[in-house]
């Protein structure tokens, strides 16, 4: 479990700065959606959740879309399960 967390924690940071210096929309997505999902797997949902978010407003395709909502439809539901816990 925390060789996970490592990693997750080294994409994280990886993703982060790939962000500061890219400007590319597509990049920023994937990018995006790769930290999204590092985030949500670490069990930081809110965090995930506004990666998700921020990607799908940048998204140039319907396909990147699909993904990232669906994506971060599921990030929301973990975040509405952890609430009641």
């Amino acid at each position: 479990m925390i060789e996970d967390e490592l990693e997750y924690d080294r994409i994280i940071s990886d993703c982060t700065d790939t962000l500061d210096s890219s400007p590319n929309f597509a990049d920023r997505v994937a990018t995006l959606n790769k930290r999204g999902m590092a985030f949500t797997n670490k069990g930081e949902y809110d965090r995930g959740y506004q990666d998700f978010t921020e990607a799908i407003l940048l998204a140039p395709a319907a396909k990147a879309l699909r993904t990232l909502s669906y994506n971060r439809g599921r990030c929301q539901s973990c975040l509405l399960y952890t609430s009641d816990a």
